[in-house]
């Protein structure tokens, strides 16, 4: 994990960053709300860009930012994204990078995505939480596959705490895990063993006992 201790400067950057991503919310919701009468399509592209904007702000103000790799591993057609939960980056950056990486497809203009958090809440970097059965039965129900993506944000912008680390998060999307003619625990227990493989590899906390 990144020791490096909290300092003035890094509390003042953290401070800068705070500021721009608390004023900016009632804008954009503002925007989004006059929207309304817009499809989803384009109420969903000005909210995501304040996703986009805060991340670049996070990058300049405090020296954080993300690398995503197995965007390759991505479906073309609409599906469930299983995510680590660690901090509010990942609430920020799945948006950005799923909303990017995807647009354009023709088939995702009659589908939406939808991000689960299967542990519920978030989890401090190196311990796991229970993961629940709930989207592994929306994915059971629908048909849709799972996409299960892992991220150390934890280490870097802490769930709890003020100061945000610089560095690069790293992001990793696996395979995408087939859901139909599948029961909702065995998707779950696929999810779940590739997330925590992932996890341990590349987490610098050692792992909770």
């Amino acid at each position: 994990m990144n020791k490096q201790p909290a300092t003035a400067a890094g509390f003042i950057r953290s401070s800068l960053f705070s500021i721009v991503f608390v004023t900016t919310i009632p804008i954009f919701a503002l925007l989004t709300v006059l929207c309304f009468p817009f499809p989803f399509k384009v109420r969903y592209a000005i909210a995501s860009r304040w996703a986009l904007l805060n991340l670049w702000w996070l990058k300049h103000s405090c020296g954080l930012s993300y690398r995503v790799s197995g965007a390759e591993h991505i479906p073309r057609e609409t599906a469930i994204i299983f995510s680590k939960h660690q901090s509010t980056w990942e609430t920020l950056a799945l948006q950005a990078i799923f909303q990017l990486i995807t647009q354009g497809r023709q088939r995702l203009e009659d589908g939406r995505w939808v991000v689960v958090f299967p542990e519920g809440t978030r989890i401090t970097p190196g311990q796991k939480g229970r993961y629940r059965i709930g989207g592994a039965i929306l994915a059971e129900q629908s048909g849709h596959p799972i996409v299960p993506v892992a991220h150390n944000a934890g280490e870097f912008w802490p769930r709890k705490g003020f100061i945000k680390r610089p560095g690069e998060i790293q992001v990793v999307i696996g395979p995408a895990i087939p859901s139909q003619g599948r029961a909702a625990a065995e998707i779950l227990k696929e999810a779940e063993t590739w997330i925590e493989d992932t996890m341990a590899q590349i987490s610098n906390v050692p792992k909770a006992r």
